[in-house]
């Protein structure tokens, strides 16, 4: 079977279709990373695509849906899928991904935080090794809760996303998988947290420090730590929603940046600074609570500031989400979700409201679940080799692809919806490609 790409430009190729038809003609030991957000069977404002199987709760208890499963109530179905369906329709994604993916490839995946665990089982039934999950810190979820009498409720208000973080096996060791494939091991470097202004996130990525199918200099060398690089990565993302939100200074007592920041106070991460030279002497590692520092006579990261620091800010534009789309016509979230105006959960910016103009501004961008730009490129650039392939085989409005392509990198999308591939298209094609 040749299923031809719809768009295929500038090493952006997009295939309109199901993700499981469109991988299965693509050749194994192919694709450098895959970062996607696929469905996590919710139902998510009443969306097919989001349904993960057969069959609705209220189907399976009134005896009306003959297909399900589970119609008899022998076991229990949750969130309009049966937990047997969801984790075999990720199983069979996963398995076509592993397929290919070069040895030692790594994956990146959200997750619900009800349902992340199905597709967690399904990759490491799959075969895939379990590296890390990512928590993604938004503060901006909207409480599905039903309000009972006496103040009790149903739910809490959801502010996280998991990101799963998935390695293929390697071939060989670490260094001999990452020298025949280029995959294999973290952009640590090109991911790195500033630490002050003056101080940047990552290194410059030219071609001589970091080459296609080899990390580290030319002569082999790793790049090893350099203190004007910034800091180590972690597996904690925060959502900054600040105009003024990088370097410590956060203004919206809503952003999660500026909740941690009230928690933990203006601390210092040298022990010198913190404790004075007496209690500095004779102690070896002068690091402080929340990660970095080093060891003694190292004045590295010697800065003052909330724990928010330590972590990457995955700042929105608020442009983003329409950018490219001038010809399309507006719709408002009432319009989208089925519901009034300003009724409860077109405020949701998941719904289509963003953060700072409210539930009856109409947005030309319909899909629900739009990721920041910014954080889709700190995702690509951890898990991709320079000029390597990012596959998403559930693309949406084409936000991965954007950021690949910002990024200097080779993307394939693959989207079922119409509606989504024409924004996806519209998207990619308005950003120019990194040089």
């Amino acid at each position: 079977m040749n299923i031809l790409p719809c768009y295929d430009q500038d090493g952006i190729s997009l295939y309109l279709g199901d993700c499981l038809e469109v991988i299965s003609t693509f050749p194994d030991n192919s694709v450098d990373s895959v970062v996607t957000d696929p469905p996590y069977g919710l139902e998510f404002m009443g969306k097919d695509w989001d349904k993960l199987g057969a069959g609705t709760e209220a189907a399976v208890r009134e005896g009306t849906d003959k297909s399900h499963p589970f119609r008899d109530g022998s076991k229990r179905v949750r969130y309009g899928t049966s937990v047997t369906t969801m984790q075999e329709w990720h199983r069979k994604w996963v398995v076509e991904a592993l397929r290919v993916l070069k040895p030692g490839a790594h994956l990146l995946a959200f997750g619900g935080t009800r349902t992340n665990h199905r597709l967690v089982c399904a990759l490491e039934d799959a075969g895939w090794e379990i590296r890390d999950t990512i928590m993604y810190i938004t503060g901006q979820g909207f409480p599905k809760s039903l309000n009972l009498p006496g103040g009790f409720g149903t739910g809490l208000k959801p502010s996280y996303e998991p990101i799963v973080l998935a390695r293929k096996p390697l071939e060989g060791t670490v260094a001999q998988n990452v020298q025949q494939y280029g995959t294999g091991a973290l952009n640590i470097d090109a991911t790195r947290i500033g630490t002050t202004k003056n101080v940047p996130a990552s290194p410059s990525r030219h071609v001589d420090i970091r080459t296609h199918g080899k990390y580290g200099a030319e002569d082999g060398t790793a790049s090893g730590f350099d203190a004007n690089v910034g800091r180590w990565p972690a597996n904690l993302i925060l959502e900054c929603i600040c105009d003024d939100g990088e370097y410590n200074v956060h203004s919206n007592p809503d952003c999660p940046c500026a909740m941690l920041d009230k928690q933990s106070g203006s601390v210092g991460n040298n022990w010198k600074r913190n404790y004075g030279e007496k209690d500095y002497k004779g102690r070896q590692y002068g690091g402080g609570s929340f990660g970095g520092g080093g060891y003694q006579g190292n004045s590295t990261y010697a800065d003052f500031g909330g724990a928010s620091r330590f972590f990457y800010h995955a700042k929105a534009s608020t442009k983003e989400r329409n950018f490219g789309l001038d010809d399309l016509p507006s719709r408002s979230p009432g319009e989208l979700t089925s519901r009034k105006d300003g009724a409860a959960g077109t405020s949701n910016p998941r719904a289509g409201a963003g953060r700072d103009t409210g539930s009856g501004v109409k947005k030309k961008n319909t899909h629900p679940t739009v990721k920041s730009l910014k954080l889709m490129q700190y995702l690509v650039r951890l898990v991709t080799p320079l000029n390597g392939i990012v596959l998403d085989p559930f693309m949406g409005s084409g936000t991965t692809g954007i950021a690949a392509k910002l990024e200097g990198m080779r993307f394939v999308g693959i989207e079922k919806e119409e509606e989504y591939m024409e924004i996806a298209k519209l998207r990619i094609a308005a950003y120019g490609r990194k040089e």
